[in-house]
């Protein structure tokens, strides 16, 4: 089990405060991934991975990258069958790693758009950063196993693998946070939430197979 977490603005430039979001986000998530935190910038948008090390000890730290470091990964989970995968992937390019998500990163290579991860057998959330297409991809695998959350302010886009990391980094950067009304009800009448809505104003959670894709160039959904 590990743990992603991610700020896009909605306005060119990040800051030490942006990156400090990212990093107290992470820090929430330690006990999902307490072998190692790590956090980059790419332009303005910054990613961050929580690890917990179980395949490829030693080169598997992420976010992972192609080989002309143009496209980088961050992803919480597990790709079934790895192995032949990344064999297969390793006589058509570099492949870098020994990891099995870096097999979500080649298939991303293969086939370039949104729909890139359909079929492909796993249980995965990701954040993906395409700099030459100025695209960035948030998506979950088909049964939606692995959860990821987001919200949309008019300054920023934050999506992490835990409500009270995500919610870290809202308080963080003054989001105002307030209870969902009409969700509460729904919680109190039916003993649940929506499946893709929760407690919190304005916070979503993916739906299984659900892919969203950013033009980083206006941050526009």
């Amino acid at each position: 089990m590990c743990g992603i977490a991610g700020l896009i603005p909605r306005q060119a430039g990040s800051s030490y405060e942006h990156v400090a979001c990212v990093e107290s986000m992470l820090e929430v998530m330690q006990h999902r991934g307490p072998d190692g935190r790590q956090v980059h910038r790419y332009g303005s948008c910054i990613l961050g991975h929580a690890r917990l090390s179980i395949i490829d000890l030693q080169n598997g730290d992420q976010p992972l990258h192609n080989a002309t470091n143009s496209v980088h990964l961050i992803c919480n989970g597990e790709i079934y069958g790895y192995r032949p995968l990344l064999e297969a992937a390793r006589h058509r390019r570099e492949v870098l790693t020994n990891s099995d998500c870096e097999v979500l990163l080649h298939t991303y290579l293969e086939r370039p758009h949104a729909g890139f991860s359909d079929g492909l057998n796993g249980m995965y959330a990701y954040c993906l950063f395409d700099e030459d297409r100025h695209r960035i991809l948030l998506g979950v695998d088909d049964l939606g196993i692995k959860p990821l959350y987001y919200v949309e302010t008019p300054n920023y886009l934050l999506f992490a693998s835990e409500l009270r990391s995500l919610l870290s980094g809202m308080a963080m950067l003054k989001v105002p946070i307030s209870v969902d009304q009409e969700a509460l009800q729904l919680f109190l009448h039916a003993g649940r939430f929506d499946a893709t809505a929760g407690p919190i104003q304005g916070v979503m959670k993916f739906r299984p197979g659900q892919t969203i894709e950013i033009d980083v160039r206006s941050s526009k959904l």
